[in-house]
């Protein structure tokens, strides 16, 4: 991660755990892309903490008409499996080299009894 970046983007206003995040979440990219992720995720929690060395995946909103869609999961673009959340999404990106992930509105089905017995 780029600590040049993030400084910059403290610098500017934002939190350092969200600037780190936004440099992250856009691939390490630069200011512009990390910015412009922070504008628009500026009213998300930052959930679980994400500070993680290394290339993030690109994640894509999906587009909608409807402004009260909201993102359940994510989902890889790759293989088309589903996360709940980005800790999950990033170890995803890190064991299987995918990069190509989106926000989905489906929602991630909950294991079964026999699913469970059987991990």
């Amino acid at each position: 991660m780029s600590q040049e970046t993030v400084q910059i983007l403290i610098d500017m206003g934002f939190q350092k755990e969200k600037a780190e995040k936004s440099v992250l979440m856009t691939g390490n990219k630069g200011v512009e892309p990390a910015m412009e992720w922070l504008l628009a995720h500026n009213d998300d929690e930052l959930g679980p903490s994400t500070s993680q060395e290394g290339s993030a995946p690109n994640i894509k909103s999906e587009s909608n008409t409807s402004s009260s869609t909201v993102a359940k999961s994510y989902k890889c673009e790759d293989c088309n499996k589903l996360f709940t959340d980005t800790t999950a999404l990033e170890y995803h990106a890190m064991k299987s080299g995918h990069s190509n992930f989106a926000e989905s509105t489906e929602e991630k089905k909950p294991l079964t009894e026999e699913e469970k017995k059987n991990k």
